[in-house]
């Protein structure tokens, strides 16, 4: 709605309300209601916001799944790219060959 690229992981305060929410539920049925008005007062505004970026032309009316595709692969491959083998030691990696101390008799 404001124009950046779509969110792929919560972060910052989103993240910080989510993580919250699942650490350390409400304990008392005023909080749960906080909660629940909060969150339905955030839905109105982000509606309006909605309502206002299709008014104003600033959202297609349709999907390009091909660009969206094309963009969820890049994301993956970034993600991949990030989380891959680790690296090896920095002196490198050293083979040795061990003795066994088993009887073989």
């Amino acid at each position: 709605l404001d124009g950046k690229d779509p969110a792929v992981a919560l972060t910052g305060e989103e993240n910080d309300f989510v993580m919250n929410l699942r650490l350390r539920p409400p304990r008392s049925g005023d909080d749960a209601r906080k909660l629940f008005d909060g969150a339905k007062a955030a839905n109105a505004e982000l509606s309006e916001q909605l309502t206002d970026a299709r008014a104003s032309g600033a959202l297609p009316a349709e999907v390009d799944a091909t660009a969206l595709a094309e963009w969820l692969h890049s994301v993956r491959v970034r993600q991949a790219a990030t989380t891959a083998a680790p690296s090896p030691p920095a002196g490198g990696l050293k083979l040795t060959r061990s003795v066994s101390t088993r009887s073989s008799g």
